[in-house]
């Protein structure tokens, strides 16, 4: 984590995301974020609220999220705010285990009923 300390925004530019451990990780420690819209992105950055959310491959409407934040640091700071609030709320250790577990069992049940004859 000691990458982001001293950046103000992390921007997230994935195509795809089942498990955004970056986008987590500059959420623990309150960061700006812009990040596509893949994946299990949208279930942890609520758009507007803890970070800026745009389509997948948008790169005009990604330039155009960094650059709002660019303009206006306010919105970094509110954003910021927003990502750690939502982190401690709702990004528990337990329910982050919980979750994973429950992935990984689904992923399993899936492959015993492809190999089954």
């Amino acid at each position: 984590m000691r990458q982001f300390q001293n950046a103000d925004v992390t921007v997230c530019s994935s195509r795809d995301d089942p498990s955004p451990v970056v986008v987590l990780e500059a959420m623990g420690l309150g960061k700006a974020i812009v990040s596509t819209r893949v994946g299990a992105i949208p279930e942890v950055i609520e758009d507007g609220i803890s970070g800026l959310l745009v389509d997948k491959e948008d790169s005009k409407g990604m330039a155009a999220a960094v650059a709002r934040l660019y303009h206006d640091r306010g919105l970094i700071t509110t954003l910021g705010r927003g990502a750690r609030a939502s982190f401690d709320r709702e990004l528990t250790l337990d329910r982050f285990g919980r979750e994973m577990e429950d992935e990984l069992l689904r992923l399993a049940t899936r492959r015993r009923s492809m190999v089954a004859p």
